[in-house]
């Protein structure tokens, strides 16, 4: 679901405006889910020396690995803003550098 989502821009859009975030990403949870599932495998293993669960773990870092490769993910870079008297950055991607740079 999290590459079915990244690969649709417009459904990426729209979920952000209804949560209220600018950029809606989903691949972050299928890392957050991804490793709470392997940390909760290992605790298990730890608990019960079952070898079964460490070739789970293994199977299930592979395959999210496999996946996360194959999504083309774009570079963010941390611009300084202006915010009174703190140092204050913000997120942008490279197409904004991009564009900023090319007077677009």
């Amino acid at each position: 679901t999290a590459t079915d989502f990244d690969n649709r821009p417009a459904v990426g859009s729209l979920l952000s405006r209804m949560l209220g975030i600018e950029h809606a990403n989903l691949l972050k949870i299928l890392v957050s889910s991804n490793l709470i599932k392997s940390m909760n495998l290992l605790r298990r293993f730890e608990e019960t020396k079952a070898t079964n669960l460490l070739e789970e773990v293994t199977k299930s870092v592979k395959a999210r690995c496999i996946d996360l490769k194959s999504v083309e993910l774009e570079q963010f870079h941390l611009i300084p803003v202006e915010n009174g008297e703190e140092n204050a950055y913000r997120l942008v991607s490279q197409a904004f550098v991009d564009g900023a740079l090319s007077g677009e």
